[in-house]
């Protein structure tokens, strides 16, 4: 089973949608706080995130139960880079949050994530497909 659990594609599409989902906690807490005076909204740098991902090797399973399969890597760490959005600029109240921007934003995770999910939906599938012999 280490064929499935060191694949470097499902690898790499399990971290996309890890990073996918701390982005979407990000957007959701620019978009929470965008009445909160001073505020600087943050965003994930999706590129720099997954080249670090790469390079270490992140979004491997963890085998967390003695009858688990095997994996190795880190548990429960997106490995996302979050950092200031640098194209916000202040308001009067010094909010820099742009409610339109965050909800393109939000919109694009989503069906990048989505798109990232179907696609290891498939693959899994073909695997079982394999498996049980219906191909």
């Amino acid at each position: 089973m280490d064929w499935i659990t060191n694949n470097p594609s499902i690898r790499h599409l399990s971290q996309a949608l890890n990073l996918r989902s701390a982005a979407h906690r990000v957007v959701a807490s620019n978009l929470a706080n965008a009445e909160t005076p001073g505020f600087v909204p943050s965003a994930v740098s999706f590129d720099r995130s997954l080249a670090e991902a790469a390079g270490k090797g992140a979004g491997v399973l963890v085998r967390t139960h003695p009858s688990h399969m095997g994996g190795s890597g880190t548990e429960g760490s997106s490995g996302a880079v979050v950092e200031a959005n640098p194209d916000s600029s202040p308001g009067n109240d010094l909010n820099a949050v742009n409610i339109e921007r965050e909800m393109e934003a939000l919109a694009e995770n989503t069906i990048l994530y989505n798109a990232a999910a179907q696609i290891l939906a498939k693959k899994f599938q073909g695997i079982r497909e394999a498996i049980d012999g219906t191909r």
